[in-house]
């Protein structure tokens, strides 16, 4: 099981989100899998720096500045996902193929340019995220993330990455998101 995170910076009542452009395409958040040694909020903090462009060498342009700041303790954890994209008999006793813990965030300092990995940053409403846009089967959760709603549970995606089946709460606290990996 991969472990991984995703945020959302909303700011004025508006979301960033940015095309991947690479595993996955669509709108989506800014965040990545966990690498040894880092807690959640620093591997947030890290990705979102690296795919606004902070590192010269992932823009498209190397010589326009860019790059998103966070601080660790603006981090709000509102979410916790198992992504089940393996067969049917995994879910819900298997080990997922990834499990995301999803934070909001309502500061930033920087601005976004276009990375190897994410590109065309746009502000969205949060009460109209691009739905038809976004990562297939972001749609069951991210509204709801969006509107401060906590989210956990699991999805299992078919080959296409649509919706085949889900287990999803509504409110509930997410668990402990301190730990190391």
């Amino acid at each position: 099981m991969k472990i991984a995170t995703c945020v959302y910076i909303i700011e004025n009542g508006y979301v960033q989100m940015a095309n991947q452009q690479k595993a996955i395409i669509g709108f989506k958040g800014y965040g990545g899998k966990i690498k040894p040694g880092q807690t959640l909020r620093q591997n947030v903090v890290e990705e979102v720096w690296e795919e606004t462009g902070g590192v010269p060498s992932l823009r498209l342009n190397p010589d326009e500045e860019g790059g998103i700041h966070l601080r660790e303790e603006w981090l709000q954890p509102i979410g916790l996902i198992d992504f089940y994209n393996g067969t049917e008999e995994e879910v819900p006793f298997g080990d997922p193929s990834f499990r995301v813990y999803f934070f909001l965030c309502k500061r930033k300092l920087g601005k976004a340019v276009d990375t190897l990995e994410m590109r065309d940053h746009q502000l969205f409403n949060v009460h109209y995220p691009p739905i038809d846009r976004m990562v297939k089967g972001d749609e069951v959760f991210v509204p709801k993330i969006l509107l401060n709603i906590p989210v956990t549970g699991w999805i299992r995606r078919n080959e296409d990455w649509s919706i085949h089946s889900t287990h999803l709460l509504e409110g509930v606290n997410c668990p402990s998101e301190s730990l190391t990996f």
